[in-house]
Order: C-alpha cells, then sequence, then structure tokens
C-alpha cells in the first residue's frame, strides 16, 4: 500500500521561489542602505516599545545634525547594543527624581508615554559633547535599570519607524 504525498503544483513552488527571491532582493538592498532593523529585547522602554517589536534604524541619521531630546537611538555602550531616548543634551543639568525628568533644575515635559515609577538618578551636568539616555520604564527596579551618558558617536542610529507583530494577549 503506498500513501500518496502532497506535491506542491507548480504554481505554488513559483510563488514561493518568487517570495524567496523578493526576500533575497530586500536583504541585499537592505545590507547596502543606511537602514537596519532591530528588534527589541527587554522591558525598559515600555510602554512605548515591547520585547519582540521590530524597528527600523536610520544609521545616518545624525551626519549633519545632532540629537534631540525625545529621540529614540540605538547605542553600543560595554559590548552592547541598547535602546534608549534622549533626554540630555550637551551642557544641561539633568537628573530624574521619582520617575521625573527635570533639566537645569526645571521639570521637563515628556511628550511620550513612561511607566511611572520611583527611578532616582543624581543631577548631573553634561559635558560638551555628551547626551544622556534613560528608558522609558521608569518602574524598573535600580539593578535592571541603564542610564548612560554617551557621545555621538557611540549612538548607532535613530529610530525611525516601528512595528509590533506579534498578537497581544487579551485578558
Amino acid at each position: 500500500m503506498t500513501i500518496p504525498l502532497e506535491v506542491p503544483s507548480a504554481s505554488r513552488a513559483r510563488r514561493r521561489l518568487r517570495l524567496l527571491g523578493l526576500v533575497l532582493v530586500g536583504v541585499l538592498l537592505l545590507a547596502w542602505s543606511p537602514y537596519r532593523v532591530a528588534v527589541v529585547v527587554g522591558e525598559s522602554m515600555r510602554p512605548t516599545f515591547a520585547s519582540g517589536d521590530l524597528l527600523l534604524v536610520d544609521r545616518q541619521a545624525y551626519l549633519d545634525t545632532e540629537p534631540a531630546r525625545g529621540d529614540i537611538v540605538l547605542v553600543r555602550a560595554r559590548d552592547e547594543i541598547l535602546l534608549k531616548r534622549v533626554v540630555g543634551l550637551p551642557g544641561e543639568r539633568v537628573g530624574i527624581n521619582d520617575g521625573a525628568l527635570y533639566v537645569n533644575g526645571q521639570l521637563a515635559a515628556e511628550e511620550h508615554p513612561i511607566k511611572p515609577g520611583s527611578l532616582e538618578i543624581g543631577e548631573g551636568r553634561l559635558f560638551d559633547g555628551k547626551f544622556a539616555l534613560v528608558g522609558d520604564n521608569r518602574a524598573l527596579p535600580p539593578h535592571q535599570t541603564v542610564h548612560l551618558v554617551v557621545t555621538k558617536e557611540q549612538i548607532r542610529g535613530k529610530i525611525i519607524g516601528a512595528f509590533r507583530w506579534r498578537r497581544t494577549r487579551r485578558s
């Protein structure tokens, strides 16, 4: 007795081959472009991004311009690539008190969602060419919090788009 096997039709095989070709062309184009795709890992940027979100990164965003407060960037630090938000600019005094951002002694209006918490970062003045970065999740425990002071050269790119591809759970 023989068991019939499903053999894909010629048209299905052509569609798969065409899709594979399109993916290959897309990968090659992306390799030569100033854009990259990154995947969010971790909870430090919640509620803006969650683990698994796909990000489009412009690696040349800061060739002719400086990072601005509120920009979301990828940065190389301690042999890792981290995703953070620019909160302080060169020459400013920056601190976080009970999860709230203070710039030059004044409460800064953050026009993006944050996850409130009790994060404390003592105020400090940024040197020329230095930028302060922190995540949007101010509720993380202190041992999980990473805040950085970096140079423009350490910034690997600006996030210009995001895609949440996974299904969300319904309660």
